[in-house]
Parts: C-alpha cells; structure tokens; sequence
C-alpha cells in the first residue's frame, strides 16, 4: 500500500497541554495511542524551563494571570518523549526549536530571520531552548522527508 493509504490519525497540539493539570494531558495521549492502530501525536510547548530563563518565562505569564498547571511536567527534552512512552505510544521523539531550526535549509532560516529583527540573537538562542516539538507513534506511521512532494 501506497504511505497515503494507510489511514493514519494525527493529532497536532499547540502549546495546549502545558495548560492543564499532568493527569489531564496523560489522558488526552492514553486515548489518542488506544484509539487508533496508526497514529502521531505532534506537540509544540515550552520544554526546559527548570533554568533562570525558564523561571522567568514562567513568571511572565503568572503576573498575567495564566496558569501552567502542566509547564513542569516535562522539564527536559527526555521526560518529553518519555510522557508518550508511557501514554502507549510505541515511538517518540523530542526536540527543541534550535535543534529543528538546524535542520532547515539555510535559505529558509535565512527567510525566517528575516522576518523579525533581532539586536541580539543571543536571546533568540535562549528563547528556542525554551520551545519544542515532541511527538510519539505507533502502528505504520510513514517517515516522509520534508523535501519530498506529498503525492
């Protein structure tokens, strides 16, 4: 069978499990990995926030009234993925944003840097070890390359 002809159920989360309690967001990744045979779970949320920066951050959205009741879940990279090992997710994998960012091609860093002007990259640097994307698999999940069309 063809990769597209396999029915494979993702599910992509934006920065949406970090705000609700540990228990809540096990329970979101226990049923995705139960409910289907194939599937991806994509997350994007701070990681690494035990640090001075991480602190702050955290400080920053506690004087706008925005808990985290999540945010100290998964302090590293490891207890990312290991959230999906344990929610029934047969694979995982986790990376933060400077690590994805050296994976793409330097004519679209290029194009994103210049999005936004930065006097000091040191703190762009600082503010992408603070972000991830982890995910977790299971079943016949195809690994497509990002530089290859989707058919």
């Amino acid at each position: 069978k063809q990769w597209y002809q396999r029915r494979v159920r993702g599910i992509l989360s934006e920065c949406v499990l970090c705000y609700m309690p540990p228990e809540s967001s096990r329970s979101i990744l226990s049923w995705a990995s139960s409910s289907f045979s194939n599937s991806a779970f994509l997350n994007y949320e701070p990681c690494n926030m035990a640090d001075r920066f991480g602190g702050v951050m955290i400080d920053n959205m506690l004087s706008r009234d925005c808990a985290m009741p999540g945010i100290l879940a998964c302090k590293t990279l490891p207890e990312q993925e290991q959230r999906f090992l344990e929610s029934g997710f047969s694979h995982a994998k986790a990376m933060d944003m400077n690590a994805v960012l050296a994976t793409l091609p330097a004519s679209d860093t290029q194009r994103v840097m210049s999005l936004e002007f930065f006097d000091e990259p040191e703190l762009l640097v600082q503010l992408l070890q603070h972000y991830c994307l982890s995910w977790g698999w299971r079943g016949a999940v195809p690994q497509i390359k990002l530089s290859e069309p989707v058919p």
